[in-house]
């Protein structure tokens, strides 16, 4: 194989490459990536962690075509080390040398067939969306998706699809998002990898295809890049069953709290000064037409804010507790000027939305001060 390419733009593709290469692999092969030069000038560049995968296709000048499988970190390093505006890159006896303008570097390369092979699901049913839909539906969603491995269902997103629109869902078992899109024609219920949403919304091209393969329990992405290039991606769904989160979002609640979304979410920036020495936790009082927020800290001191609200009815009195950084997570991603509290009890869910729009709500459980 020998390859011309231009530098910037290898070295940009090499880093968007690189985040499918694990950083501790389950298998040493899984460290590098595989290139292919055709026929046709064109260079494919391929990367996978066994659950999710890119391939990224581009023109370059093609002298000999031919695969070589080489460490992605170290080829990367290498070009970025390099200066000027071509790379050539030549197999030659078990090896790679890496040269421009008289710098030339020895990179030992592997046998491609140790490779594992995944495959891109066939390009069925494809449905357009853009980067900014993606980057949208993620900003309202993605902080309440768990952490936790134990639950692998969990940390994904949860897609449902309606007669008129798609339900997009998650929780980590204390918070639950749930976001009504319309436009996207899905069908059934999957779970798809938040990792697989957020390169979907990483991607430079404003437009993307994405396509589900139930047999293969896959969701690939496709998009153009420069210079009529393409990238796809796919990524295995997640199996599981997805808990039964429709009840556990309130009918009704008892008490109906409404306030300005700027000032708390203002407020509740300054009461968090304090409640992070004391894990995030800060106490709500509702009294007569206002809102108190308060923390303490054992070390550095107190803090009690007010705002004020609409209380429905406005006899209703009530305190209790909750994580104040996932509360700032949720009024954070609001965009109506008004945010409704829905609370029924200091120790049931708390339902959080916008009071204009009916398209995004989230539930949060609160904290029980005498565990």
């Amino acid at each position: 194989m020998e390859i011309v390419v231009v530098k910037n733009k290898f070295e940009r593709l090499l880093s968007s490459l690189l985040r499918f290469v694990p950083s501790r692999p389950s298998l040493p092969v899984l460290s590098s990536i595989l290139l292919t030069a055709a026929d046709d000038n064109s260079f494919l560049l391929k990367a996978t962690d066994l659950e999710m995968g890119i391939e990224i296709g581009f023109g370059a000048k093609v002298i000999k075509k031919g695969s070589v499988l080489v460490d992605g970190r170290v080829l990367n390093d290498v070009v970025k080390g390099m200066v000027g505006d071509k790379i050539i890159i030549k197999k030659e006896d078990g090896r790679i040398f890496v040269g421009s303008q008289g710098q030339k570097v020895e990179v030992l390369i592997e046998d491609p067939t140790e490779y594992p092979i995944f495959k891109m699901p066939d390009k069925e049913g494809a449905e357009k969306m853009t980067t900014g839909e993606v980057k949208d539906f993620l900003r309202k969603t993605a902080f309440s998706v768990s952490k936790d491995e134990i639950r692998p269902v969990l940390t994904g997103l949860m897609m449902k699809a309606g007669d008129k629109d798609v339900e997009i869902v998650s929780t980590d078992g204390v918070r639950l998002s749930v976001l009504r899109k319309k436009g996207l024609k899905w069908s059934g219920k999957k779970v798809v990898p938040v990792r697989f949403w957020s390169e979907v919304g990483n991607l430079s091209s404003d437009q993307v295809e994405i396509w589900l393969n139930d047999k293969k329990k896959q969701i690939a992405a496709e998009s153009e890049i420069e210079d009529g290039g393409r990238v796809r991606i796919v990524s295995q769904l997640i199996e599981g069953d997805y808990p039964k989160y429709e009840t556990i979002i309130p009918e009704k609640t008892q008490m109906n709290v409404t306030v300005n979304r700027g000032l708390l979410d203002q407020r509740l920036g300054l009461v968090m000064v304090l409640a992070r020495e004391g894990g995030n936790v800060v106490k709500l009082r509702v009294e007569k037409g206002k809102l108190l927020l308060s923390a303490q800290a054992s070390v550095r001191g107190n803090v009690e804010v007010e705002l004020e609200a609409e209380v429905q009815p406005d006899s209703s009195r009530i305190e209790l507790a909750i994580n104040g950084k996932f509360l700032q997570d949720v009024v954070g991603v609001i965009e109506d000027e008004y945010v409704s509290l829905g609370i029924e009890d200091k120790l049931k869910p708390v339902l959080i939305r916008g009071v204009e729009k009916d398209d995004y709500l989230h539930v949060l459980m609160p904290v029980n001060l005498s565990e």
